[in-house]
């Protein structure tokens, strides 16, 4: 059945054994872990302003696509995940064996290592950027786009699986 989170300290359910549906948060929590056996899906809007987020769906999907959402730092692992935010992004430590797709009213921060085994796409109304030491890794293609006027887009592939093709 459907999870609905109310604490205003951290809730952390990480059980490997763990099957739940939808999840809701009624009260937004100073942190958010949660692994389930299932897809990760949300029953509401997550409004959870700086609190980190760790999501681990195993090779399930994880789709966080509510309009509205807000988090800290966003840490995931699982198959395809699908982020929407009403705000600046950070991804943490990510790995999934499929596609990313993070979608950002602001920029979209990689905060650490991140790792996509299929296409990642990228789409921020400012900055994409990548914090020193964090490795990006795609094994598909790679689709930054941003609306951000000025500047260029740098992406340091050092020590990636594959680097990015000159087009």
């Amino acid at each position: 059945g459907a999870l609905t989170v109310s604490a205003p300290g951290a809730v952390s359910l990480t059980s490997a054994t763990n099957a739940f549906g939808a999840v809701t948060v009624s009260t937004a929590p100073s942190a958010l872990s949660l692994t389930n056996t299932r897809d990760i899906l949300q029953g509401n809007t997550w409004t959870l302003g700086n609190a980190a987020v760790t999501l681990d769906a195993g090779t399930n999907n994880i789709t966080l696509d509510r309009s509205g959402n807000t988090f800290g730092v966003l840490s995931l692992t699982g198959k395809n995940a699908t982020v929407l935010e009403s705000a600046a992004t950070t991804l943490g430590a990510t790995a999934l064996s499929g596609n990313l797709t993070a979608t950002s009213t602001g920029g979209i921060s990689l905060g650490a290592t991140t790792g996509v085994a299929g296409n990642a796409a990228l789409n921020a109304a400012d900055l994409i950027t990548q914090a020193n030491g964090a490795k990006l890794t795609v094994g598909g293609d790679l689709s930054p786009t941003t609306t951000h006027t000025a500047g260029k887009l740098a992406i340091d592939n050092r020590g990636a699986a594959r680097n990015v093709p000159r087009g």
